[in-house]
């Protein structure tokens, strides 16, 4: 009787671990290129979605139940060409595009894996599926590398962003009539060629935050109306990060404000 006691509880323990095992994720590691095997239900529904990103496309003799954006045709010829795929399919998938992921149900009872390709908007994986009677399961397919890709991009986005905001804020100390004590400004007055009607004249110079900023007077010297463009003032190997002209069109002898942010050069 004491034996019976100790031993259900073994048992009952005994019962939900081979239940957890059996009903355990498939973590499976992936990249594009790489062909993976994993084990889908022979009679249940298996889980199939991506960690850390959507599923966009299914591709394989499947038929696409619902929710995976197949056209709605209904001419004859549509008909015809979804009922032979119908027939050819070796699992019925169901897709939820809210949530990135899709469910695949097995036709048949044969053992023949079923080969699939799952996309995301990062790649493309190619999965071969092999049928046993096991229930219902998911699959999380694991890409490192795009993760690590991913990551890789919005640091660079990062880092674009905040040099573009750095240019910004150089070229308002500029325009304003302040500029902060990191950043040096100097007073100059140097003429300059540029076009028969019209001179150009450096007044300022800055320098700080590894950027080199400069501002010049531009005078229309012609009797009729002189239209700029910021293209203009780009000259090949100047290292020219930012350009800005208060006035683009200029009245007969009328003057313009125009700012140049350079990158300064390190030795």
């Amino acid at each position: 009787m004491e034996n019976r006691a100790w031993l259900a509880p073994m048992l009952l323990a005994t019962s939900m671990m081979a239940s957890v095992d059996c009903c355990a994720v498939q973590r499976k590691e992936v990249h594009d290129g790489l062909s993976v095997e994993a084990v889908v239900s022979l009679r249940e529904i298996t889980r199939i979605r991506v960690e850390d990103s959507m599923i966009t496309g299914v591709v394989g003799k499947v038929h696409p139940a619902s929710g995976c954006g197949a056209p709605r045709e209904s001419s004859a010829a549509a008909t015809a060409q979804l009922a032979a795929v119908s027939t050819a399919a070796e699992a019925i998938v169901t897709c939820d595009m809210t949530k990135g992921e899709i469910y695949l149900q097995v036709k048949g009872r044969d053992k023949k894996p079923i080969n699939l390709f799952v996309s995301t908007n990062r790649a493309t994986y190619a999965l071969i599926l092999r049928k046993a009677d096991v229930p219902s399961d998911t699959i999380v397919l694991v890409d490192a590398l795009a993760g690590r890709t991913a990551a890789s991009q919005s640091a660079t986005r990062s880092r674009h962003d905040s040099y573009i905001k750095k240019i910004k804020t150089f070229m308002r100390a500029m325009v304003g009539d302040r500029t902060p004590d990191d950043v040096r400004s100097e007073s100059v007055n140097l003429v300059l060629p540029l076009w028969q009607e019209a001179s150009l004249r450096m007044v300022n110079k800055y320098q700080g935050r590894n950027l080199i900023g400069e501002r010049y007077v531009l005078t229309n010297t012609s009797e009729t109306t002189l239209s700029l463009a910021e293209q203009e003032f780009d000259r090949t190997g100047s290292e020219v990060l930012a350009i800005a002209i208060a006035n683009h069109n200029l009245r007969p002898y009328e003057s313009t404000a125009v700012y140049i942010v350079r990158s300064e050069v390190q030795p």
